[in-house]
């Protein structure tokens, strides 16, 4: 079952659409509930909102020509109805989980703050004693 509603407010009470002996009451604030056949004969109305839903696929699958030919105009989609169903409401395809890589242990690796860290310890026990010339010692 489609949702449709209309796009504008409408102040003199509801679009009443009858199709298939029965009376649609569609207005903007509330969806109403709609066959998907005959929501798409409204799809190309401008003044109307049409959404399909998960549960219009297999409708859609089963869809005769008219109702193929319509869909396919307004989606500009080719094939056949179930590709047209598949593409519209495409199915979600299981995936095999990766395998985790094994990283190193924590020992073995450092980080870029530890290199620098041991650089400067070693930099500071290699100090080189430098002979102080002032003028004041003369």
């Amino acid at each position: 079952m489609s949702n449709v509603k209309l796009k504008r407010v409408k102040h003199d009470g509801p679009l009443l659409l009858r199709r298939g002996g029965t009376v649609y009451q569609i207005s903007h604030d509330v969806k109403c509930v709609v066959p998907v056949g005959i929501a798409v004969g409204m799809l190309g109305d401008a003044g109307l909102v049409v959404e399909l839903t998960g549960e219009d696929r297999e409708a859609i699958s089963n869809f005769g020509a008219n109702e193929l030919r319509l869909i396919k105009k307004e989606f500009n989609l080719q094939g056949s109805s179930e590709e047209v169903a598949e593409t519209l409401f495409p199915t979600k395809k299981k995936t095999k989980p990766k395998k985790k890589v094994m990283s190193k242990p924590k020992a073995e690796t450092s980080t870029k703050f530890e290199d620098l860290v041991n650089a400067a310890k070693k930099d500071s026990l290699k100090t080189k004693k430098e002979k102080v010339v002032s003028d004041l010692e003369e």
